[in-house]
């Protein structure tokens, strides 16, 4: 089985969303990348994966995290589905966190679905299918960061610093903050 799952992913040059869901079930980013590596293959092809961005949105503008992994740009909040979960389990998960703020999947505000390539400052590629959404808040709240992050941000404007795939998501947050 593990020959084959070789040859595929070097057949098609990354590790496709349905080898993911078959082969790699459960598995991170991390430890699929690891794979990689102790299967001889380039730890940087691209992974296709399912992922969640989430704009905090407050009556000063939107909360956004200082990425280490993207040269210190902005970013939205959000991460990659595990296992069984559905887009909106994972963002409740991942705002948990990565800033220690429980919310239910009822505030959430489903905006859109988005399909874009990303490389990290390590070199490590992927292709998303990317679940977008707001989270509203009527006052500012406290954020206690993970190791992901090294500092947050509440910006009013689109900037250089944003991650380029998000800034048109961040624009149109800022245009409509409700």
């Amino acid at each position: 089985m593990q020959e084959d799952v070789v040859k595929k992913i070097k057949a098609e040059g990354k590790v496709s969303e349905e080898l993911i869901k078959k082969f790699f079930k459960g598995k991170s980013f991390k430890e699929i990348r690891e794979w990689l590596t102790e299967n001889g293959l380039d730890t940087h092809i691209i992974l296709e994966l399912q992922s969640t961005e989430i704009a905090l949105i407050t009556p000063v503008g939107i909360i956004m995290q200082v990425r280490k992994l993207d040269n210190n740009k902005l970013g939205l909040w959000g991460g990659s589905l595990e296992r069984e979960e559905t887009p909106r389990q994972c963002a409740v998960r991942e705002i948990f966190e990565e800033t220690k703020l429980q919310i239910s999947e009822r505030k959430l505000k489903f905006i859109s679905v988005d399909k874009h390539y990303h490389t990290y400052s390590n070199g490590d590629r992927a292709k998303f299918t990317t679940h977008r959404y707001k989270l509203i808040f009527d006052y500012v709240p406290e954020i206690v960061l993970d190791e992901e992050s090294t500092d947050y941000e509440i910006i009013t404007s689109v900037d250089h610093r944003i991650i380029e795939e998000q800034k048109y998501f961040v624009y149109q947050c800022l245009q409509d903050r409700n």
